[in-house]
């Protein structure tokens, strides 16, 4: 299987115009063969405000999130007697086309911050956990609240107490959802967010600089300092 992967920028003021006009022509180009092709989009901008750092720091550490959970998702299997999130189901929600994210998850159920853009409120052509069996209500819950369809819906349970699942962290996949114009969406309202800051601070420094008001008056000075208006005879001085 081959997937395109699409790394995205912050959705900030650190970004210019021309990073923000690459990124919709790359997701517009991603959009349009979403229905015969396969892509994780990464959110380069997650964790700005979470890291303290420069800029390389930022990055290194979404790269390495981002290779530690797909290890987690691909490579690493739960032991479980009751349901168990094989290999085949995961290559099989892995073959479909369209987006696809991947997420850990706290006690709660809940998703913690991932670099992969959620599918919330769309519809997806399979769902796969992989979780503790005491979590399986709060998964439950917390997939209806987020206002997800599922085509499919793969459990995986595994007793977190057994010393064959220790270490183990319980994730989510989301594969084969088409929303990308919604992933654009901020984007592009980012962008005419600069353009028009731009405008407007182009206008005001422009109508408030006051820097040629006094040109002409400073020329006619110089022209009467300088002699250029001195006086042509005698009499001109009591004029």
């Amino acid at each position: 299987m081959v997937f395109g992967l699409a790394a995205t920028p912050e959705i900030s003021f650190n970004e210019g115009n021309l990073s923000l006009e690459n990124t919709l022509e790359c997701l517009e180009d991603i959009n349009k063969q979403k229905e015969k092709a396969r892509y994780l989009i990464i959110n380069n901008g997650l964790l700005t405000t979470k890291v303290n750092g420069e800029r390389t720091s930022i990055l290194e550490t979404i790269n390495t999130t981002t290779a530690s959970i797909l290890k987690r998702y691909i490579l690493d299997y739960g032991v479980s007697r009751i349901s168990n999130l094989d290999r085949a189901d995961r290559y099989g929600a892995l073959n479909c086309m369209g987006i696809h994210a991947f997420g850990l998850l706290d006690a709660d159920g809940d998703r913690t911050p991932s670099p992969f853009f959620f599918p919330d409120g769309e519809h997806v052509r399979r769902v796969c956990y992989e979780v503790p069996d005491v979590m399986e209500k709060k998964v439950l819950s917390s997939l209806r609240n987020s206002g997800l369809m599922a085509g499919d819906i793969i459990h995986g349970l595994y007793d977190s107490d057994s010393d064959e699942n220790r270490g183990l962290s319980p994730i989510i996949g989301f594969h084969g959802f088409m929303n990308v114009p919604k992933i654009a969406e901020m984007f592009d309202k980012r962008l005419k967010l600069n353009k028009e800051n731009a405008q407007r601070i182009e206008k005001e420094n422009i109508n408030s600089a006051s820097g040629l008001d006094d040109v002409a008056k400073e020329r006619e000075s110089r022209e009467f300092e300088y002699g250029r208006k001195a006086a042509s005879s005698i009499s001109s001085i009591f004029d």
